[in-house]
């Protein structure tokens, strides 16, 4: 039988988080939301901005965070999630939110190179805007 929890690894580049037993976890994938649950098939996927929910082993309700970007790893009972940022709700407010949509909206727009990194920091924007929401 298999084991009814998985270890999640946090990694970001200012900290990795403690180990955490989660029973459950969605991952905002670059194309879409994908879910992982104990038992699941060696995955690597690349990660979206999105939001991160996921189900503690405690029974407790469920958690979100923030994250922008980066890979996921599945391997036997162990995520590990590597992202350039991790943030929880209280850490997004609608002010923050807000403040970094309008850094996006005033990135320059010239060149393809510039849509393309303007683009990315809308997506990002907006995922923190409705993160910030609830």
């Amino acid at each position: 039988m298999a084991d009814s929890t998985l270890t999640c690894s946090i990694v970001t580049p200012e900290a990795a988080q403690d180990d955490m037993q989660i029973t459950s976890a969605v991952l905002p994938a670059h194309d879409g939301e994908v879910g992982i649950l104990p038992g699941h098939a060696p995955m690597l996927c690349n990660l979206g901005a999105g939001v991160f929910r996921y189900k503690l082993s405690d029974g407790s309700d469920e958690k979100v965070l923030f994250i922008e970007g980066g890979v996921s790893h599945v391997k036997g009972s162990v995520l590990t999630v590597l992202t350039k940022e991790a943030k929880h709700r209280d850490e997004v407010t609608s002010d923050y939110a807000q403040g970094e949509f309008d850094k996006a909206t005033a990135l320059p727009k010239s060149t393809g190179d510039e849509v393309v990194a303007r683009n990315k920091a809308l997506i990002r924007a907006r995922s923190l805007q409705a993160f910030a929401q609830g």
